[in-house]
């Protein structure tokens, strides 16, 4: 039984993906902030803001009662709130190249929790065409403590912005070297982590991945070296995923040290960075 059902997501999968099978939009772009509120307000008796640009949609949600002492509250409101917006998205007449989420509690607690993605990952996602594991891997989470959050009903207090692909990958680049340079093994006693920060100019057309990190074990000279490594390393993996290749160059300096490695795409694309994570 479990087989069969199987085989009929596949097969209904496969003809949404070929146009064999055609579903009618229940959802206009041109509707898409009028949208979201109505849905909001009337299963969740919340009032959303929604920012819109050409290839992005801001879905800012104000709480006061999902939040609490234990965590698990937090994950059920994402999973709340992201239902709403994988419903709309996935069934719009033209979406989004890009979504952004952002849940703040508003009342007792300042915080705020980010979460960026890419429409056609979500597809992927809810398709089974890639694997829970790796879409989370592409997906940008934020958890931060904000008091500017504390009565914001609007969204005043945050930054939105029209995303684009490189855009994007600098987004997901920095959290991945938080993640694995802050938490995994010997790196997180051996580091002091001051700013990672990965930008995409625009007029040289160079990924710039600026880290501030002291190095406790001082006479390691490979531990800096690591470093490096598994920063192009992931954003060459990164690069991958999405197929992007309009850049020049990917330029690293390490502001502590003042050390600093410089790659031309050609260069970098063709590097092997080793077996770091």
């Amino acid at each position: 039984m479990a087989k069969k059902s199987l085989q009929i997501v596949l097969l209904f999968s496969l003809l949404l993906v070929c146009g064999c099978f055609k579903v009618e939009p229940t959802y206009k772009k041109t509707n898409i902030v009028e949208t979201f509120q109505n849905i909001f307000r009337k299963e969740y008796n919340l009032n959303v803001k929604v920012f819109v640009f050409d290839n992005t949609v801001w879905v800012y949600v104000p709480v006061e009662g999902f939040f609490g002492p234990k965590a698990h509250l937090l994950k059920d409101t994402a999973r709340r709130v992201f239902q709403i917006v994988e419903r709309v998205l996935l069934s719009m007449d033209e979406t989004f190249k890009f979504y952004g989420i952002i849940i703040s509690s508003i009342k007792n607690k300042g915080i705020d929790y980010w979460e960026i993605g890419s429409t056609d990952d979500l597809r992927k996602f809810m398709l089974y065409f890639i694997s829970y594991k790796e879409w989370f891997y592409r997906l940008v989470t934020i958890t931060t403590f904000n008091p500017a959050a504390l009565g914001d009903k609007t969204g005043r207090h945050i930054q939105v912005f029209d995303l684009d692909m490189p855009e994007f990958i600098s987004l997901l680049l920095t959290q991945k070297l938080y993640a694995l340079l802050g938490k995994t093994g010997r790196y997180k006693d051996a580091l002091k982590i001051k700013k990672i920060n990965v930008l995409f100019n625009r007029g040289s057309k160079s990924f710039n991945i600026g880290l501030n990190i002291k190095i406790n074990e001082s006479r390691n000279l490979d531990l800096e070296s690591d470093i490096f490594n598994i920063a192009f390393k992931q954003l060459k993996k990164i690069i991958g995923i999405y197929g992007y290749n309009d850049f020049i160059s990917v330029e690293l300096q390490n502001k502590t040290t003042g050390n600093a490695r410089f790659f031309t795409r050609q260069a970098f694309l063709s590097r092997d960075f080793g077996k770091n994570p």
